[in-house]
C-alpha cells in the first residue's frame, strides 16, 4: 500500500469498488432480428423507412457513418471527441451506440466538471476513455476520493485526469499496489510519489517487473546513488517508460565520454532520453570551438540541456556556442 510515513502507514482504506453493472443485451443484434421480421411480415419494403433505421454496425466500425443520424454523436463530436480513435474499439464503438446523451452521458459529464475537468478537455477525456460510461457513477467518485484521501490536490487530480483520463479506468486497489510498490521499490517518500504521478500518471501502467529493471540499471549499470536517482526520477518520471539500452547508451557516452558527473546527470536527467545524434554533433562543435564545460562551478560554463533538441540550433550557436547559426550548420555539413 502507498503510506505517507513508512514508519505509521496509512491504515487500510475501507473504500470498495462496487461491481459494474454490465448488460449484455446486445443492441445491434436486437435490431438485425427485427429487420428481418420486418422484411417477412412485408411483400413491399418501404426502402425510405428502413433507410432511417439505423443499419447493423459494419465490421469496420465507422462511427462517423451513423453521426448525421445520431443526436448523440453529433454531440459528442461537437465536444471535440474524436470517433476515429473511438472506432479503435469494438466495445466502445458499440456502447456508444446504445447511449442516449441526454440519459445517459450528460451526469458523466457534470461529474467532470464538479471535478474540475476544463470543459475544453472533454472530448479529449472521452476520446481516451469512452468506457468510462459503462462505469458505475459510485465507483469514479470512490477513486476521485481515494485520491483526496492520499493527499492529492484537486489540481493534481485534475492534472492526473487531463493528462491520462483512463487512470479513472483503475481500481482503488490497482493504484494503491502499483504505487505502494513503486514507493518501496526506490524508498520514496509519500511526497516524491504524489509528485510523479502528477507528473507522469501513466507510472501506473508500468509492471513491477519493469520498475525492477529500472532500479538495476539505475543504480547497478549506471551507478546513481538513491538521492540521484529520486532527483531523476521526480524530474522526469517518463524514464520509466524509456527503452533500457537507449539510456545506457547515453549515459555512457555524457558520463564516461564527456566526463559528466551522476549528481549533475540527475540534475538534468532530459540528456538520457534526447536525441543522440545532435547531443554528439554539439558537443563535437563545442569541442571544435574549444568550449567544451560542463561543470557549472567552473567558468565558462555551458548548461546539459544546450546538447538536447530542447533548444533550437540558433539558439545553441549564438547563445552557447557563442557562433552563429550559419557556421554551425556549415560545420555539420563537413562532419
Amino acid at each position: 500500500h502507498l503510506t505517507e510515513d513508512k514508519r505509521a502507514p496509512d491504515s487500510q482504506l475501507t473504500l470498495h469498488e462496487l461491481p459494474t453493472g454490465v448488460d449484455n443485451h446486445d443492441l445491434l443484434d436486437s435490431f438485425n432480428k427485427s429487420l428481418q421480421s420486418q422484411k417477412k411480415l412485408n411483400e413491399r419494403y418501404d426502402f425510405e423507412y428502413l433507410d432511417s433505421l439505423s443499419s447493423p454496425l459494419p465490421i469496420s466500425f465507422n462511427l462517423a457513418a451513423y453521426a448525421n443520424k445520431s443526436p448523440t454523436l453529433q454531440k459528442l463530436i461537437d465536444l471535440g471527441v474524436q470517433l476515429y480513435e473511438v472506432e479503435r474499439s469494438k466495445e466502445a464503438c458499440e456502447l456508444i451506440l446504445r447511449l442516449d446523451f441526454d440519459r445517459d452521458i450528460k451526469k458523466y459529464l457534470i461529474f467532470l466538471h464538479d471535478i474540475g475537468i476544463d470543459p475544453k478537455n472533454l472530448g479529449y477525456f472521452i476520446t481516451k476513455y469512452p468506457m468510462i460510461f459503462d462505469e458505475e457513477m459510485e465507483n469514479l467518485e470512490t477513486r476521485v476520493k481515494y485520491l483526496q484521501l492520499k493527499k492529492f490536490k484537486r489540481s493534481a487530480i485534475v492534472n492526473i485526469l487531463t493528462q491520462h483520463p483512463a487512470f479513472l479506468s483503475k481500481s482503488i486497489y490497482d493504484i494503491d499496489s502499483k504505487l505502494g510498490f513503486l514507493q518501496n521499490q526506490y524508498n520514496l517518500s509519500a511526497v516524491q510519489i504524489r509528485k510523479i504521478t502528477e507528473k507522469w500518471p501513466f507510472v501506473v501502467d508500468i509492471s513491477q517487473q519493469w520498475h525492477k529493471v529500472c532500479l538495476f540499471m539505475f543504480k547497478e549499470e549506471m551507478g546513481f546513488n538513491e538521492e540521484e536517482m529520486h532527483n531523476i526520477l521526480v524530474t522526469l518520471p517518463s524514464l520509466f517508460a524509456g527503452k533500457r539500452n537507449q539510456i545506457v547508451e547515453r549515459f555512457d557516452l555524457i558520463h564516461n565520454e564527456y566526463g559528466v558527473s551522476h549528481e549533475l546527470i540527475s540534475r538534468f536527467p532530459q540528456v538520457l532520453q534526447c536525441n543522440l545524434q545532435v547531443m554528439k554533433e554539439r558537443h563535437l562543435y563545442l569541442e571544435k570551438l574549444k568550449r567544451v564545460q560542463y561543470d557549472p562551478t567552473k567558468p565558462c560554463y555551458i548548461p546539459l540541456f544546450s546538447l538536447t533538441e530542447l533548444i533550437s540550433d540558433t539558439e545553441f550557436a549564438e547563445k552557447y556556442a557563442k557562433s552563429n547559426v550559419a557556421d554551425y550548420n556549415f560545420f555539420l555539413k563537413s562532419i
